[in-house]
């Protein structure tokens, strides 16, 4: 079986904000949430069995405005929301981009005194990449090309897989947008993405051995893994995957995405875009909040299977759209295609080999671009840290 182990930093999280909270609520100010917003609305059940309690969560991200999380939490434009507190507020500063922010406030009349800077999400992971993979060799660490071409071994893998029994998929994301551009790779990227059909997915699953070299982590086999799709791994390797709040320890992985079937009036498609939305929230409650907060009746304790069951009613083969269903919650902007943008039977170059994409891939690429349109070089050309190495 494959090695997987996982470590969730939220009760520390939720310690330093605890701590934080208690001299301003005694003078009775407001506390505003400005950043990463994966995680707070299990950091705000927490807080309420303390008697504490967050007023306002904020963030730059106009998809994310009017969001409702799983947890109960609305998210509002920063500007209003600070303006009208500025008086009696303390805004908590929880992101990557602290510096970016913490000016942002000052700009709406903030003092350095009303603003809280935590650690960034990233810094918790390091924290818990650290624990996890403390005994590792790090002379074995891999460049990015070794990582690269470690996936790229993944990945044909499952292509000899899927040929073998009649399985479709699709080359997808950054990887083929690498085939088209680079017959390969783009230099700075270092993962693989791959598409399939939920039918197809669930074959895979099924069928794919299980103690090989390549293995499949699926939430049904392996309960510490969090991901709402299935990665295909290497178990001669190891990759510390630093995520907040859980970071996890597994061999190096491709991911696996299941395609699913959407309708054609666009009145039905919103309310699909927003309860897929809303499962992403409900999934992402589940991993953060187990042995965290108390489980409360009204949310069961384990709405997994229902989630799944709920996202791909709709067959990728029977549906006059087709396009994916997860990581919606966080402002993804939701691409749809019709059904035969992805008719298979078309093949590209990637890294020397032909692999099989979207015989509409064109029309699937101009959707995803419009993710990075206005974004800088800085925020596209983006690398991971690279903490995968071989085993010993």
């Amino acid at each position: 079986m494959a090695q997987l182990r996982s470590r969730n930093v939220l009760s520390s999280i939720i310690q330093d904000v605890s701590e934080q909270i208690v001299p301003f609520k005694d003078k009775g100010l407001t506390i505003v949430w400005f950043g990463y917003l994966a995680l707070v609305d299990v950091v705000q059940n927490a807080l309420t069995a303390k008697g504490q309690r967050i007023d306002y969560v904020v963030d730059n991200d106009r998809m994310k405005w009017g969001r409702v999380t799983y947890g109960g939490v609305m998210v509002s434009p920063p500007d209003h929301v600070l303006t009208t507190v500025r008086k009696h507020a303390v805004v908590f500063v929880f992101s990557n981009y602290t510096d970016a922010i913490v000016q942002q406030v000052r700009s709406l009349g903030y003092r350095d005194d009303q603003i809280i800077r935590f650690p960034a999400p990233a810094a918790y992971a390091e924290e818990t990449e650290a624990l996890l993979g403390g005994e590792l060799d790090a002379t074995g660490r891999m460049t990015l090309r070794e990582l690269q071409l470690v996936e790229l071994d993944i990945l044909k893998a499952l292509r000899d897989f899927c040929a073998e029994h009649q399985l479709k998929y699709y080359l997808a994301g950054g990887t083929l947008f690498g085939a088209v551009n680079y017959k390969g790779f783009v230099p700075w990227d270092d993962d693989i993405d791959v598409y399939m059909p939920y039918d197809d997915y669930v074959k895979l699953i099924k069928d794919f051995p299980v103690g090989g070299r390549y293995e499949i982590l699926h939430w049904e086999a392996y309960d510490e893994f969090f991901w709402p799709y299935i990665q295909m791994v290497d178990n001669t390797t190891v990759i510390m995957y630093g995520s907040t709040p859980i970071s996890l320890a597994q061999g190096v992985f491709i991911d696996i995405i299941p395609l699913t079937g959407y309708p054609e009036k666009q009145d039905e498609i919103d309310y699909r875009v927003n309860m897929n939305r809303y499962l992403e929230s409900q999934w992402r409650w589940f991993y953060n909040a187990r042995g965290v907060v108390e489980i409360s009746p009204e949310r069961p304790a384990d709405c997994r299977a229902d989630i799944i069951k709920r996202r791909y009613d709709l067959s990728f083969y029977d549906s006059p759209n087709v396009a994916t269903a997860v990581e919606l919650w966080g402002g993804e902007e939701q691409w749809i295609v019709p059904r035969e943008v992805f008719d298979y039977g078309r093949t590209m170059e990637f890294e020397g080999e032909q692999f099989s994409v979207a015989r509409g891939y064109e029309e699937y690429l101009k959707l995803r671009a419009r993710k990075y349109a206005n974004a800088p070089a800085s925020a596209v050309q983006v690398s991971h840290p690279i903490n995968a190495y071989w085993k010993k």
